[in-house]
Protein backbone atom coordinates (compact mmCIF):
# COMPACT_ATOMS: atom_id res chain seq x y z
CA UNK A 1 0.00 0.00 0.00
CA UNK A 2 1.49 3.41 0.08
CA UNK A 3 4.42 4.27 1.70
CA UNK A 4 3.01 5.84 4.88
CA UNK A 5 4.60 5.66 8.42
CA UNK A 6 0.76 5.95 10.10
CA UNK A 7 0.97 7.93 13.54
CA UNK A 8 -0.82 4.97 15.52
CA UNK A 9 0.80 1.85 16.36
CA UNK A 10 -1.32 -0.23 13.52
CA UNK A 11 -2.85 0.27 10.21
CA UNK A 12 -6.31 1.13 10.17
CA UNK A 13 -8.59 -1.58 8.08
CA UNK A 14 -9.31 0.92 5.71
CA UNK A 15 -5.71 0.80 4.50
CA UNK A 16 -4.98 -2.59 4.14
CA UNK A 17 -5.22 -4.21 0.10
CA UNK A 18 -7.66 -6.87 -0.24
CA UNK A 19 -6.46 -9.03 -2.76
CA UNK A 20 -9.42 -11.45 -2.74
CA UNK A 21 -12.06 -8.37 -2.87
CA UNK A 22 -9.62 -6.45 -5.76
CA UNK A 23 -9.73 -9.48 -8.25
CA UNK A 24 -13.61 -9.87 -7.85
CA UNK A 25 -14.22 -6.25 -8.53
CA UNK A 26 -11.59 -5.60 -11.35
CA UNK A 27 -12.04 -9.24 -12.96
CA UNK A 28 -9.39 -8.54 -15.93
CA UNK A 29 -7.17 -8.84 -13.75
CA UNK A 30 -7.41 -12.30 -13.24
CA UNK A 31 -7.80 -12.84 -16.85
CA UNK A 32 -4.58 -11.53 -17.17
CA UNK A 33 -2.71 -13.00 -14.41
CA UNK A 34 -4.78 -16.23 -13.52
CA UNK A 35 -2.08 -17.94 -11.39
CA UNK A 36 -1.17 -14.38 -9.38
CA UNK A 37 -1.07 -14.97 -5.27
CA UNK A 38 -2.29 -11.94 -2.75
CA UNK A 39 1.39 -10.55 -3.25
CA UNK A 40 1.44 -10.15 -6.97
CA UNK A 41 -2.17 -8.81 -7.10
CA UNK A 42 -1.06 -6.19 -4.51
CA UNK A 43 2.13 -5.36 -6.89
CA UNK A 44 -0.06 -4.95 -9.80
CA UNK A 45 -2.22 -2.24 -8.09
CA UNK A 46 0.42 -0.19 -7.02
CA UNK A 47 2.15 -0.07 -10.05
CA UNK A 48 -0.96 -0.17 -12.60
CA UNK A 49 -4.30 -0.25 -10.79
CA UNK A 50 -4.03 2.98 -9.55
CA UNK A 51 -3.27 4.57 -12.32
CA UNK A 52 -6.37 3.05 -13.88
CA UNK A 53 -8.97 4.11 -11.05
CA UNK A 54 -9.01 1.04 -8.91
CA UNK A 55 -9.83 1.08 -5.54
CA UNK A 56 -7.37 -1.04 -3.13
CA UNK A 57 -10.43 -2.50 -1.15
CA UNK A 58 -14.32 -2.21 -0.52
CA UNK A 59 -14.20 0.23 2.42
CA UNK A 60 -12.38 3.15 0.40
CA UNK A 61 -13.98 4.24 -3.05
CA UNK A 62 -11.78 5.83 -5.55
CA UNK A 63 -13.59 7.20 -8.50
CA UNK A 64 -16.13 8.76 -6.00
CA UNK A 65 -13.21 10.26 -4.02
CA UNK A 66 -12.37 12.16 -7.33
CA UNK A 67 -15.58 13.19 -8.43
CA UNK A 68 -16.37 14.17 -4.70
CA UNK A 69 -13.16 16.10 -4.07
CA UNK A 70 -11.98 17.76 -8.03
CA UNK A 71 -9.00 19.42 -6.36
CA UNK A 72 -7.89 16.17 -5.89
CA UNK A 73 -8.54 14.69 -9.43
CA UNK A 74 -6.98 17.68 -11.19
CA UNK A 75 -3.80 17.03 -8.94
CA UNK A 76 -3.87 13.23 -9.65
CA UNK A 77 -4.91 14.28 -13.57
CA UNK A 78 -1.35 16.95 -13.49
CA UNK A 79 0.84 14.20 -12.45
CA UNK A 80 0.83 15.33 -9.01
CA UNK A 81 -0.55 13.04 -7.28
CA UNK A 82 -0.82 8.98 -7.36
CA UNK A 83 -4.13 8.58 -6.85
CA UNK A 84 -7.32 9.76 -4.75
CA UNK A 85 -6.22 6.95 -1.90
CA UNK A 86 -2.70 8.37 -1.85
CA UNK A 87 -4.13 11.60 -0.84
CA UNK A 88 -6.51 10.09 1.48
CA UNK A 89 -3.50 7.91 3.08
CA UNK A 90 -1.13 10.83 3.13
CA UNK A 91 -3.54 13.20 5.46
CA UNK A 92 -6.95 13.46 3.69
CA UNK A 93 -8.00 11.02 6.15
CA UNK A 94 -8.32 13.78 8.52
CA UNK A 95 -11.07 15.37 6.82
CA UNK A 96 -12.32 13.45 3.74
CA UNK A 97 -15.11 11.08 3.39
CA UNK A 98 -13.84 7.78 1.90
CA UNK A 99 -16.41 6.25 0.32
CA UNK A 100 -20.44 7.28 -0.55
CA UNK A 101 -21.66 5.74 2.32
CA UNK A 102 -19.42 6.96 4.88
CA UNK A 103 -19.43 10.65 5.94
CA UNK A 104 -16.43 11.92 8.06
CA UNK A 105 -18.06 14.70 9.54
CA UNK A 106 -21.49 13.15 9.91
CA UNK A 107 -19.85 10.58 12.21
CA UNK A 108 -18.09 12.77 14.00
CA UNK A 109 -20.52 15.43 14.80
CA UNK A 110 -23.81 12.15 15.41
CA UNK A 111 -21.00 10.59 18.05
CA UNK A 112 -19.18 13.88 20.00
CA UNK A 113 -17.49 11.35 21.98
CA UNK A 114 -15.27 10.28 19.51
CA UNK A 115 -13.26 13.15 20.35
CA UNK A 116 -9.56 13.53 18.69
CA UNK A 117 -8.22 12.73 22.42
CA UNK A 118 -10.05 9.62 22.27
CA UNK A 119 -8.99 8.80 19.20
CA UNK A 120 -5.30 8.93 20.12
CA UNK A 121 -5.31 7.06 23.34
CA UNK A 122 -7.17 4.02 21.21
CA UNK A 123 -4.22 4.55 18.94
CA UNK A 124 -7.15 5.07 16.41
CA UNK A 125 -6.63 7.53 13.07
CA UNK A 126 -10.27 8.63 12.35
CA UNK A 127 -13.51 8.43 12.63
CA UNK A 128 -13.46 6.16 10.04
CA UNK A 129 -11.06 4.58 11.74
CA UNK A 130 -13.22 4.27 14.72
CA UNK A 131 -16.23 2.96 13.13
CA UNK A 132 -14.86 0.06 11.46
CA UNK A 133 -13.04 -1.04 14.60
CA UNK A 134 -15.31 0.33 17.04
CA UNK A 135 -18.19 1.88 16.36
CA UNK A 136 -19.84 -0.76 14.32
CA UNK A 137 -19.77 -2.75 16.83
CA UNK A 138 -21.81 -0.37 19.02
CA UNK A 139 -24.66 -0.13 15.95
CA UNK A 140 -23.52 3.09 15.53
CA UNK A 141 -24.19 5.00 11.95
CA UNK A 142 -21.56 6.66 9.68
CA UNK A 143 -24.21 7.93 7.03
CA UNK A 144 -27.79 8.58 7.43
CA UNK A 145 -28.19 6.15 4.81
CA UNK A 146 -26.81 3.53 6.47
CA UNK A 147 -28.89 1.98 9.61
CA UNK A 148 -26.68 -0.81 11.30
CA UNK A 149 -30.02 -2.71 12.24
CA UNK A 150 -31.23 -2.69 9.02
CA UNK A 151 -28.15 -3.64 7.88
CA UNK A 152 -27.60 -6.52 10.19
CA UNK A 153 -31.17 -7.99 9.54
CA UNK A 154 -30.45 -8.33 5.66
CA UNK A 155 -27.12 -10.22 6.17
CA UNK A 156 -28.90 -12.78 8.92
CA UNK A 157 -31.54 -12.69 5.42
CA UNK A 158 -28.79 -13.45 3.27
CA UNK A 159 -27.50 -16.33 5.40
CA UNK A 160 -24.16 -14.02 5.70
CA UNK A 161 -22.21 -14.13 8.35
CA UNK A 162 -19.91 -10.53 8.79
CA UNK A 163 -15.91 -11.65 9.72
CA UNK A 164 -15.43 -10.08 13.04
CA UNK A 165 -18.21 -8.43 13.16
CA UNK A 166 -17.66 -6.27 10.05
CA UNK A 167 -21.27 -6.27 8.86
CA UNK A 168 -20.40 -2.59 6.81
CA UNK A 169 -17.84 -4.44 5.10
CA UNK A 170 -20.07 -7.38 4.21
CA UNK A 171 -23.01 -5.02 3.21
CA UNK A 172 -20.03 -3.36 0.92
CA UNK A 173 -18.97 -6.71 -0.39
CA UNK A 174 -22.57 -8.05 -1.57
CA UNK A 175 -23.43 -8.07 -5.44
CA UNK A 176 -26.18 -6.01 -6.86
CA UNK A 177 -28.85 -8.67 -6.69
CA UNK A 178 -28.46 -9.65 -2.61
CA UNK A 179 -27.33 -5.24 -2.12
CA UNK A 180 -30.66 -4.22 -3.65
CA UNK A 181 -32.78 -7.41 -2.10
CA UNK A 182 -33.60 -5.13 0.89
CA UNK A 183 -32.91 -2.19 3.10
CA UNK A 184 -30.18 -1.18 4.44
CA UNK A 185 -31.30 2.11 6.31
CA UNK A 186 -35.01 2.97 6.48
CA UNK A 187 -34.76 5.90 4.44
CA UNK A 188 -34.10 3.94 1.24
CA UNK A 189 -35.92 1.17 -0.11
CA UNK A 190 -34.12 -0.54 -2.78
CA UNK A 191 -36.69 -2.76 -4.17
CA UNK A 192 -39.12 -0.03 -4.83
CA UNK A 193 -36.31 1.88 -6.24
CA UNK A 194 -35.51 -0.45 -8.67
CA UNK A 195 -39.20 -0.70 -10.09
CA UNK A 196 -40.03 2.82 -9.44
CA UNK A 197 -36.75 3.31 -12.07
CA UNK A 198 -36.25 0.14 -14.40
CA UNK A 199 -33.03 2.14 -16.30
CA UNK A 200 -31.37 2.00 -13.39
CA UNK A 201 -31.22 -1.64 -13.25
CA UNK A 202 -30.05 -1.76 -16.89
CA UNK A 203 -26.91 0.91 -15.70
CA UNK A 204 -26.23 -1.43 -12.50
CA UNK A 205 -26.05 -4.90 -15.02
CA UNK A 206 -23.96 -2.58 -17.13
CA UNK A 207 -21.31 -1.59 -14.77
CA UNK A 208 -22.31 1.74 -13.89
CA UNK A 209 -23.63 1.96 -10.51
CA UNK A 210 -23.09 -0.96 -8.03
CA UNK A 211 -26.22 -0.97 -6.37
CA UNK A 212 -29.62 1.21 -6.73
CA UNK A 213 -27.65 2.68 -3.30
CA UNK A 214 -25.56 3.34 -5.17
CA UNK A 215 -27.40 5.16 -8.09
CA UNK A 216 -29.44 7.35 -5.77
CA UNK A 217 -26.21 8.48 -3.61
CA UNK A 218 -23.39 9.48 -6.22
CA UNK A 219 -26.08 10.08 -9.68
CA UNK A 220 -25.48 13.00 -11.51
CA UNK A 221 -29.19 14.42 -10.61
CA UNK A 222 -30.28 13.71 -7.56
CA UNK A 223 -33.07 15.64 -7.59
CA UNK A 224 -35.04 13.33 -10.49
CA UNK A 225 -35.18 10.53 -7.56
CA UNK A 226 -36.94 9.52 -4.95
CA UNK A 227 -35.65 7.34 -2.71
CA UNK A 228 -38.68 5.53 -1.36
CA UNK A 229 -42.40 5.14 -2.24
CA UNK A 230 -43.64 7.52 0.98
CA UNK A 231 -41.48 10.36 0.28
CA UNK A 232 -41.82 12.96 -3.20
CA UNK A 233 -38.55 15.16 -4.02
CA UNK A 234 -40.51 16.92 -6.26
CA UNK A 235 -43.64 17.40 -3.48
CA UNK A 236 -41.30 18.31 -0.97
CA UNK A 237 -39.24 20.73 -2.11
CA UNK A 238 -42.95 22.46 -3.75
CA UNK A 239 -43.74 22.89 -0.27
Amino acid sequence: MPDTEWPAARTPLWACFDAEWYVRQYPDVTVQFPEANAAEIETFYRETGRQLGHSPNCYFDEEWYRQAYPAVYKKICSGHLESAFAHYCHGGYADHSPHWLFDEAHYRHSHPSVSQVVLADAGLLNGYDHFLSIGQDEFLSGHPFYDPECAASLLRRLSVRPDENDCFGACLRLDAAHADSGRVSWLFDPVWYLKRYPHVGQDIAAGRFRSALHHYLTNDTPRAFDPQEWFSESAYIAQ
